[in-house]
């Protein structure tokens, strides 16, 4: 292939509001370009790597019994309001109705179709399960506010795998497989991910875990042990939990992108939709589901977040768009005449090793110096390069290989190349092969590789190691300037600086300098410059007032756009103090009160602007914005209010509720008797707030009887438990009947069976363990003076009678038999 001009599209003036490296590497490379908020054109570079990535998901998917699919963009409202979701997500789904007045949503996720789908074929056969589907698509979400490029826009590509089993012990075996199969994915990438606990959010299910990368701008926080695998989103733990509930080891917070999600979601959606199948008795039953997202689209970016250096990109092998870049010299120079054996090598991979045949790229850009198309070869991400530089035309002939990803280079030759004549028309490349004494040889590519001689090192010039620093110290070429320039350590910068700002000047005229720098910082949308040079132009206190005042209505827009509405509000003031009609410190004062909801304020200024021009659109636009968000606030204000009215008066009927049965939480979180303990101010699982509406929490039933949610720990495997609403007056002997009804997946001794468990708690202030009766009720136990709620969720370890491990785990700790 050859590199065509049009192949780099860089969008160094789509820069403005770039927030992580990815984003940035792939604005800068052309292989993304903006279209509106949250969407992107994907330009062919990045198409190609995705088709790449495309076929490691299928062959992962397909090797453990996936079958792919393709399904409507466009799903039915009638769906998602079965299941419940129209309004849970709300405001997240981008919804439409067509000219009928039928509603759809553009599906961020399909739940509710695929189950549609397998309902509508009528009773499958137990016999035909499990059954694996899945597709890669685009889906839509309505993000509040899109950013960081591709780890989150508003229209993405996902891979989404939706399960059916006959039981739940066999789709806890899907679910493992599936788990695996994304293990898969990322070590073949070569990329370090982490699995861990997750909330299961608005999709819903009894279990759920996330695949995350960890890096420094991942919107994710998450907690590791430092001493075993148990790992969990920051969201399932209590907040003051500084230890592993499994070992005891301490956790450490750590930040991540997510780029895959498992869902075990039971029969949710399967008893909702009739989605039932024949068991072996010829019964129906409704089948176990689970689903699994991973993130396409996301994945590419992210990879790039995490390998890449700040001026390359680096991607992972297996979906590098192409693996070598052949760099020809430039035409006209020295050493023009290098092209053509260039051109000739290129002819004999192309030929010789017929895989690599699509995955190299001949930068025939011949116009562009080496250094220019080297520049643009770490943008796009080739591993590897190969330069025909000065010592092409030495004889034999020798080629610079370069692996940009770790900046290593040898320099050397393969044996002297003998041309095969052909009929050829004139400028078709001819093939080369590799010729020695006794005959042709053609390899593979290590074989080639191992032809060139090395490895050694150009003579003079930067060294490899620091060139780049040594580039830094030329003035020319500095990315960034001292703070202060020294003319006796920097004369060449403090030439350079006189011949800007000469101080001979007036200082209206060195104000102006200052003012036309800054605007040309601010049409490179490089704001933070630009409001240093406004700054600057302002400290000559120059008599020109109109001056002062564009200066400071200048400032105020560069501080607007870096989000410093209350610095910018303050310049647009200065400046109407100076220039009372100065109309676009007016709008921008204006759109400053918007942004910091002082909607009274801003209708306000917009009165006075209108004064001075009654047909100013914006004014008239903003106006009526203003009047409307004051009074929707006003009104949600008041709706607000009513609300917290409310739940203050059900948390007070539930905490009246618990002082009653003398339930006791952690001294530390209720030392006044007469104040409600944050532990029940936000009532959920492990401290998770209240203002997920998914999470459980203690309730009180019209009977005035309590439910709890409650967790179970199982220490030798690792794994949990979580009972959403345990009623105060059940027996743990009636829901371990339950729970263990089939024995779980994980349980590959067979012998977590309900007669042969034992429940216990910790007293984590006398460093005891007390042993409870399965027959209890939980009210008695929670009622017991050694007992301590903790984070509004009672939790018990579950370990197996007279079992190795469990001999271990007491060993050196006081037992207590609860009475």
């Amino acid at each position: 292939m050859n590199l065509r001009e049009d192949s780099l599209v860089s969008q160094e003036s789509k820069m403005g509001e770039m927030t992580c490296k990815s984003q940035r590497l792939m604005l800068l490379g052309g292989l993304i370009y903006p279209a509106s908020p949250g969407c992107y054109h994907y330009m062919p570079y990045t198409v190609r790597a995705m088709e790449k990535l495309i076929k490691v998901i299928d062959r992962e998917m397909q090797f453990i019994g996936g079958q792919k699919i393709n399904m409507p963009t466009l799903c039915s409202a009638t769906l998602w309001r079965a299941s419940g979701r129209w309004e849970l997500m709300s405001k997240e789904l981008l919804r439409l109705a067509d000219r009928h007045g039928q509603e759809y949503c553009l599906g961020p996720t399909h739940e509710e179709a695929i189950t549609d789908l397998i309902a509508s074929q009528g009773h499958l056969s137990y016999k035909g399960l499990p059954l694996l589907l899945y597709q890669i698509t685009r889906k839509f979400r309505d993000e509040i506010k899109p950013r960081f490029g591709l780890l989150r826009g508003r229209e993405f590509y996902m891979k989404d795998m939706y399960t059916f089993d006959a039981s739940e012990e066999a789709a806890h075996h899907t679910y493992a497989l599936v788990c695996n199969a994304y293990c898969n994915i990322f070590n073949s990438l070569g990329l370090q991910f982490v699995k861990v606990k997750a909330a299961t959010g608005s999709i819903g299910g009894t279990m759920s875990h996330e695949f995350q990368l960890p890096a420094d701008i991942g919107e994710d926080k998450l907690m590791t042990c430092t001493k075993c695998d148990f790992s969990t989103n920051v969201e399932l733990i209590s907040p003051d939990q500084k230890y592993c509930p499994v070992c005891k080891g301490e956790l450490v917070e750590t930040k991540g992108i997510e780029v895959g999600h498992t869902f075990f979601l039971g029969t949710k959606y399967s008893s909702v939709f009739n989605a039932t199948f024949q068991t072996s008795q010829g019964k129906p039953a409704p089948a176990e589901m689970g689903c699994y997202g991973l993130g396409v689209t996301r994945i590419l970016a992210a990879s790039i977040e995490v390998l890449s250096t700040e001026d390359a990109i680096h991607w992972p092998s297996l979906i590098s768009p192409y693996q070598v870049c052949f760099i020809p010299p430039k035409k006209g120079s020295k050493e023009e005449k290098g092209t053509v054996l260039l051109e000739d090598l290129y002819d004999f991979v192309a030929e010789a090793i017929p895989q690599l045949k699509e995955e190299i790229v001949f930068d025939d850009r011949i116009h562009l110096t080496i250094g220019n198309r080297l520049k643009d070869a770490k943008k796009l991400g080739y591993p590897y390069v190969i330069i025909g530089g000065k010592k092409a035309l030495d004889d034999p002939s020798l080629f610079e290989i370069r692996c940009l990803q770790t900046r290593e280079s040898l320099i050397g030759f393969p044996a002297r190349p003998r041309l095969r004549k052909s009929g050829a028309s004139a400028g078709r490349r001819r093939a080369i092969t590799m010729a020695d004494q006794e005959g042709d040889h053609e390899g593979d590519w290590d074989d080639f590789l191992d032809k060139f001689r090395g490895p050694e090192r150009y003579e003079g010039g930067f060294s490899p190691e620091n060139w780049e620093e040594e580039f830094e110290k030329i003035p020319m070429f500095m990315k960034k300037g001292p703070s202060e320039v020294d003319p006796k350590h920097n004369p060449d910068l403090a030439c350079l600086q006189s011949i800007i700002f000469d101080e001979e000047q007036t200082l209206e005229e060195q104000a102006m300098t200052y003012k036309n720098e800054g605007n040309d910082y601010f049409k490179e949308k490089d704001y933070k410059k630009a409001v240093i040079s406004y700054t600057e132009g302002l400290k000559k206190k120059c008599s020109d007032q109109e001056l002062n005042a564009v200066l400071h209505t200048n400032r105020a827009a560069a501080q607007f756009y870096l989000g410093s509405y209350r610095s910018a509000l303050n310049d647009a003031t200065a400046a109407r103090k100076l220039k009372p009609n100065h109309l676009k410190a007016i709008i921008r004062g204006v759109l400053c009160h918007l942004e910091l909801k002082h909607f009274s304020e801003a209708m306000t200024w917009c009165e006075e602007g209108l004064r001075i021009d009654p047909k100013e659109k914006k004014l008239l636009e903003t106006r009526a914005k203003a009047d409307q968000l004051k009074r929707t606030g006003e009104r949600d204000l008041r709706k607000a209010r009513f609300l917290e009215k409310k739940e203050q008066a059900q948390k007070d009927a539930v905490f009246k509720a618990i002082q009653d049965r003398n339930i006791n939480f952690l001294p530390e979180s209720c030392k006044d008797d007469n104040v409600i303990p944050a532990d029940l101010a936000e009532m959920s699982l492990n401290g998770l707030s209240s203002k997920s509406a998914a999470g459980p929490r203690v309730c009180l039933d019209e009977n005035g009887s309590l439910s709890w949610p409650v967790l179970f720990l199982y220490p030798e495997y690792g794994q949990s438990d979580l009972i959403s609403a345990f009623h105060e007056e059940s027996r743990f002997i009636e829901h371990l009947m339950v729970m263990f009804e089939e024995l779980p997946p994980w349980d590959t001794e067979r012998k977590y069976y309900p007669s042969e468990l034992e429940l216990y708690y910790e007293d984590e202030e006398r460093e005891e363990i007390h042993q409870i009766c399965p027959q209890s009720t939980l009210l008695q136990v929670l009622q017991h003076q050694r007992y301590f709620v903790k984070a509004g969720t009672p939790t018990f370890l579950v370990l197996v009678k007279f079992a190795p491990f469990s001999k271990n785990y007491f060993a050196g700790k006081k037992v207590h038999c609860l009475k």
